[in-house]
């Protein structure tokens, strides 16, 4: 036995608020979600990131808002694309199929095309999170190549400081006589010095 018009609009009102308690469900699970991952480091706000990545955060931000826009316009447009096609009601007040059918099909599309949109936008968010996860590791790199360069200078400065100090009494005469004019006498005056205390350094 068909169902009458009352019927049927209640069992449309059942439907959809059947779907709308879900959908509603679905993202509270979704926020949780985002909050657990969030206080155990797998998530950073914007204010976490560097510059580069404030900046690709929110260029794909406006990409996800224009694509929002654009489905919410094409909706706008299939319904009312529908609503001018669909055939008038029947004298008797009973729902014509087609126009059933074409609401069904219209209702069809529209939840196809929130579910793409869906799914683009974690596809994004999945993005953005490996490009933090690149520049972290990009990071401590940098910081590993420059504590390595700071333990060779340090260790060049320790060479060089005990080059110096094994050098031989005529090598450090004749390093501080450098480029300097003076008699043989100072020089060996000078040398005498430094032979005297490396042997009481061995001593």
């Amino acid at each position: 036995m068909p169902l009458s018009a009352k019927e049927r609009a209640q069992r449309y009102r059942d439907k959809k608020k059947a779907t709308r308690e879900s959908h509603e469900a679905y993202l509270q699970k979704e926020r949780e979600r985002w909050v657990t991952r969030k206080n155990n480091g797998k998530i950073k706000t914007i204010e976490d990131l560097s510059e580069r990545g404030k900046r690709i955060q929110r260029k794909k931000w406006r990409e996800v808002q224009r694509k929002v826009y654009a489905a919410k316009k094409t909706n706008k447009a299939l319904e009312a694309f529908l609503s001018a096609n669909s055939p008038p009601t029947s004298p008797v007040g009973i729902e014509q199929p087609i126009e059933h059918a074409n609401r069904r099909r219209g209702r069809k599309i529209i939840r196809q095309r929130q579910s793409q949109t869906h799914r683009q936008l974690r596809k994004m968010q999945n993005e953005l999170r490996g490009h933090v996860k690149l520049v972290n590791r990009y990071k401590k790199r940098l910081e590993r190549l420059k504590n390595k360069s700071d333990n060779v200078h340090e260790q060049a400065t320790r060479n060089q400081n005990v080059t110096q100090t094994t050098k031989s009494p005529r090598s450090k005469t004749a390093h501080l006589l450098k480029n300097s004019n003076t008699t043989s006498q100072v020089k060996r005056t000078l040398l005498f010095q430094h032979a005297l205390v490396e042997e009481l350094k061995e001593r």
